[in-house]
């Protein structure tokens, strides 16, 4: 077969638009972590740069959506295979239906150099992380403001962005007061970037919204509600004694010490 992957480098770009306009998490994937590695007209191979990003790839269903991709441009579309760091180790061929043109091969190595996540580490430190980088990527990028804003959310949860459960949407957990910060203008400029960061460490995130805290409580919580209640019910009773204790007098009928005027008529 003729070398083409000087053809399929030209038309990477395309490929991944098509991708990105079919699932953003898939074309995120693509995007930072694989490269063509060789195309000759019936077989493209994919190299992969993070055995983390490769798995997330596999697992998530996304080389179904890297099939429909190349379907649409090409015609027949070619077999897919996929390697890790260029390693070409014995593939797992998937078989496919008669009937339908696609072949993928998926080669599955495991890596030593690469920077993927360890065993333990959990997804709670990998939010952190991708907190914590976001922050200092506003910072560089000039956006201080919303750089000093990240810097005082104390956690980060992920809820499902849909129903289907198709990706996730991240909620910052902030103290009650900075919420109204989070302004449209501040989370718009914030979303693409920690979106992206997510990426890089396998996460599909939809979309960002900031929640407050909630409260610490012990077993006595009943107790210190009602005197907080009980406090603030004594404290607006004084504001209102305040009150009418400085209001004017009212202006509405006339005292009965002001003076009244006499008009006197005189008969000729």
């Amino acid at each position: 077969m003729a070398d083409k992957t000087a053809g399929m480098h030209e038309l990477w770009p395309k490929l991944l638009e098509v991708v990105r306009n079919r699932r953003r998490f898939a074309w995120i994937l693509l995007g930072q972590n694989a490269n063509v590695l060789s195309y000759d007209g019936t077989t493209l191979t994919l190299s992969w740069n993070n055995q983390g990003a490769y798995d997330n790839f596999i697992s998530s269903g996304s080389r179904g959506v890297l099939e429909d991709a190349l379907a649409e441009l090409l015609n027949p579309p070619p077999a897919i295979e996929l390697v890790v760091q260029g390693k070409t180790p014995p593939s797992l061929a998937h078989s496919v239906p008669e009937g339908q043109a696609a072949q993928v091969h998926v080669s599955v190595a495991v890596t030593t150099a690469d920077p993927s996540p360890q065993p333990g580490e959990s997804a709670a430190s990998t939010l952190q992380l991708v907190l914590a980088q976001t922050a200092f990527l506003m910072y560089e990028q000039g956006n201080s403001r919303a750089a000093a804003l990240l810097s005082d959310v104390e956690d980060v949860e992920l809820v499902p962005g849909n129903r289907f459960g198709d990706w996730e949407d991240a909620v910052l957990i902030v103290p009650p007061y900075l919420v109204p910060r989070f302004t449209e203008e501040v989370t718009a400029a914030i979303q693409p970037v920690f979106e992206h960061v997510a990426g890089r460490h396998g996460l599909d995130i939809g979309g960002i919204t900031a929640a407050p805290a909630l409260p610490e409580i012990d077993g006595h919580w009943r107790q210190i509600l009602q005197e907080r209640l009980t406090a603030g019910t004594a404290s607006n009773q004084a504001s209102r004694a305040r009150a009418k204790r400085t209001a004017p007098p009212s202006t509405g009928t006339a005292s009965s010490s002001t003076p009244v005027r006499k008009c006197w008529s005189t008969r000729r």
